[in-house]
């Protein structure tokens, strides 16, 4: 059993915080098998159609309250909610952007305090 200290990439369902179970998987890495808790935060994974407008929506997410997390893939993005920060106004500024093509996301995990 572990916290999840980063905000997810790749496993939907789960948030920074919940608490998983994992088991060893190849090469040192590890596999989720089962959210045991969650603690009511919201993951955003965010794909980038124009690279220069990346640290524009860090700064904004940042100002709202929100963490992000960059990795491997280029251009993707990863996006922590916390639950005391409102919903409505991170996807205020997703909207913004996803309406002038700069970028799409998609909820890999949406808290129940963060339901619309």
């Amino acid at each position: 059993m572990c916290e999840l200290v980063s905000i997810p990439f790749f496993v939907e369902g789960v948030s920074k915080g919940d608490l998983v179970s994992y088991s060893a998987g190849g090469a040192g890495e590890f596999e989720f098998d089962e959210l045991l808790s969650v603690r009511g935060h919201s993951t955003l994974r965010i794909i980038f159609f124009d690279r220069s407008r990346i640290e524009e929506l860090v700064r904004q997410l940042q100002e709202v309250g929100c963490s992000t997390e960059s990795g491997r893939v280029q251009d993707l993005m990863s996006v922590d909610i916390p639950p005391g920060v409102e919903y409505r106004s991170v996807m205020t500024l997703i909207e913004a952007g996803l309406s002038s093509e700069l970028w799409d996301y998609e909820e890999s995990c949406l808290a129940q305090g963060h339901r619309m």
